[in-house]
C-alpha cells in the first residue's frame, strides 16, 4: 500500500524517509527498520510511563 506521511517523528531525522512511502505487512527485525503507524489520540504530558492497563 502507498500512503503519504504527514507527520515524520524527529528521532527518524536521519533516515531520510521520503513523504510517500509503500508499506509492508512484514516488520524485519534488524537495525534500521522504522515503524509506520496511525495515531488514536494526542498527549499533552510528555516523559511519561504509562503501563499496558493505563496506570
Amino acid at each position: 500500500m502507498k500512503v503519504t506521511l504527514d507527520k515524520i517523528a524527529s528521532t527518524t531525522r536521519n533516515a531520510k524517509i521520503p513523504k510517500e512511502v509503500l508499506l509492508s505487512s512484514d516488520i524485519p527485525a534488524k537495525e534500521g527498520t522504522v515503524l509506520a503507524v496511525r495515531v488514536r489520540g494526542t498527549k499533552t504530558t510528555y516523559n511519561t510511563s504509562k503501563t499496558a492497563t493505563g496506570g
